[in-house]
Formats: C-alpha cells, structure tokens, sequence
C-alpha cells in the first residue's frame, strides 16, 4: 500500500452529526449564531431532566412547551434588546376587534401613515407571545417607516386551528377601517408565516379584498419541515432521520383539522394561490422550511403571481430575528423595498 494511501473515514451511522465546512459566502456572525445553537440543546435538555413528566412528552412538543414557559424569553429576549438599542421605535399595546396586540410606531424614519404592517408571530402555534411579538416587528417597522401591528393571537394547546386564523382575520377587519385593503401588507415567520398564507387565502375564499402583498419568512402555507432541506437539517444535526418530516398530528395547533380545509394548507391548491398578491419569500441554506419555501415560490410563479424568493446561505430557521446578523439587516432591506413596491401602488 503506497504511504501516502489514507484509508477513507468510515460512512456516518443514519442518524449521525453531518460535519460539513461552513459555508465561504456567510458572515461570521452566521457561523458564530450556528455553533451557538447547541446552548439551546443543553437548556431544553436541563429543563426536561427536571421533571418525569415532562419525559413522557414527544420531543417536539416538549421542546415548544420548554420554548413557551422558558425559552421564548432566554432565546428571544435578548434579541429584543439588542433590536431596541439599534432602532428607534414606540410601542404601545392595542386592542383590536377584541384580539390583543403591540402596535409598534417607527420614529427615526418619515412614518408612512398611509400603509399598515400586520405581523404575526413564529412559536410553532405554542409559543412567541412574549418578546416574540416585537423580535418580528421592531427592525422592519424601522426599516419601512411604517407602523406594525403584532397580533397576539391564540395559541396551542389551549386553542386550536381556526383560533388564530380567527384572530387574524379579526385584526385585518379592525385595520381596513384605517387604511384600504391594498395599502395593508401581511408578514410573518415561521407559524407566522403559514399564518399569513392562511390569512390571504381566507380573505379570498370569502370574497373580501385581501392585503396588497404578503411576505413569508421562513415558512409558508405548508408543513414547514418536508422535502430534501427537513433531512438536511436533521443531518446537520444528528437528529433522526425517520421524523425529519412534519406531519399534520406533530403540531397540536393543527391536529384534528380537515386538511380538506382550502385555509389550512393554501400551498396545495393552486386555484387559492391564483390569487394570492405579490409574495415575498426568505429562508436560508440551513433552514428545514428551505424545499417548502422554493416549492411555494414555484407554485406562485406557476400561478402568474409576482414572487420574489431570497435565500441566504448559512443561515437557519428565524435568522431575521437576529438583527445583529448582516444577512438578517439585507432581508431587511429587501422587505422595505418589496412593501415599497407594492403597497405603493406601483406593480410595475
């Protein structure tokens, strides 16, 4: 055997860490946020270890219990902070239609009193009710010069699907009374994101106008962890490759729901997405929603609708939060210039 030979390293068990060299084309502070993620693992991993019962529940479900009661504030409080001591906003909680919510107003930049921005939170339906309501909404009310109003709408277990669709459709109802339809964009991440979807196709199927565009982030009308990018993720992470993919059950939110509902899954029906407005859609290279996010972009654009799909690569599931991140400022940039555009009037 020559002295150079090196014999290949053994082939990873299925479930085994995929160590790959990070990627040349992100930022440091995107390297720097992916090996930070573990620190979430060790947390969630203290908090079930404390209490039998809490062994007993699946994983996922579990870890979005652990996110609601605990991680929603070590996870995104932070981020919150960070955000307010980089942008300049008022808040105030509103009540609209009978549905609670935090209207942030921008301050350092012209306020475009003549456009509204709905955002509706990420938390897999089980959690983001707590700073999750201003990580979303903060840099892009900065950003756009235009008021956002976060809905803080019912939540799983306690509720399921339609409830927050409901509270939705109950905010968007309160706000076409202060600006026309086509002047009202619709944003959200992760859960917010299909919320969103769910919320546009809603307004269409009952005949009422519908907002004037809709962006999703990291997320859309569909289950987000399905196709190729779930089992990236679950190898990236050593998870099982078995429950890389979602299903419907794997959400208590959702479970229960007649997936014959045109609402609940939009992504699935093109005679809905025919009329859905122009949609933006943003993800990363990391993330497990990145095969539904380009299938949803092909689907639009199947359906002659205006569709702008950005990907960053290295980046994970609700990066956008991280306002620290240069990848999550250019998004940024690019959702001012996409609620520019359309809620200007200009489909040009």
């Amino acid at each position: 055997m020559p002295a150079d030979h090196q014999e290949p390293p053994p082939a990873p068990g299925p479930d085994a860490e995929l160590a790959i060299p990070f990627t040349r084309f992100a930022s440091a502070e995107a390297e720097a946020a992916w090996e930070r993620r573990d620190a979430w693992k060790a947390d969630f991993a203290t908090w079930r270890a404390a209490d039998p019962a809490r062994q007993q529940l699946p994983g996922d479900e579990a870890f979005w219990r652990w996110f609601r009661e605990e991680g929603d504030h070590l996870a995104l409080a932070p981020l919150v902070a960070a955000q307010r001591a980089r942008y300049d906003v008022l808040i105030e909680p509103v009540t609209l239609n009978g549905v609670p919510a935090v209207r942030i107003m921008p301050k350092a930049r012209t306020r475009r009193e003549d456009r509204l921005l709905i955002n509706l939170h990420g938390g897999a339906f089980m959690g983001g009710d707590g700073p999750g309501l201003l990580v979303g909404a903060i840099p892009i009310a900065a950003e756009t010069g235009i008021d956002v109003v976060s809905v803080d709408y019912r939540l799983a277990p306690e509720h399921r699907h339609p409830a927050a669709l409901e509270d939705a459709l109950a905010v968007f109802g309160a706000l076409q009374d202060h600006a026309p339809s086509k002047r009202i964009g619709v944003y959200g991440c992760s859960a917010g994101a299909m919320l969103a979807a769910q919320l546009v196709a809603a307004l269409s199927l009952s005949g009422r106008p519908g907002p004037g565009a809709v962006a999703m982030l990291c997320g859309t009308g569909e289950l987000f962890a399905r196709g190729d990018s779930a089992y990236h993720w679950a190898m990236l992470n050593g998870l099982p490759l078995a429950g890389a993919e979602l299903r419907q059950d794997d959400r208590p939110y959702l479970r229960g729901a007649d997936d014959r509902d045109r609402t609940l899954f939009p992504m699935r029906h093109a005679e809905v997405l025919a009329q859905f407005p122009p949609s933006l859609l943003v993800s990363g290279s990391r993330s497990y929603e990145m095969s539904t996010m380009t299938d949803a972009h092909n689907r639009l654009s199947l359906a002659a609708v205006p569709s702008h799909l950005h990907i960053w690569d290295g980046v994970t599931h609700g990066f956008v939060h991280n306002a620290e991140l240069p990848e999550s400022r250019q998004a940024y940039a690019l959702i001012r210039r996409f609620f520019e555009r359309y809620l200007g009037g200009n489909d040009a």
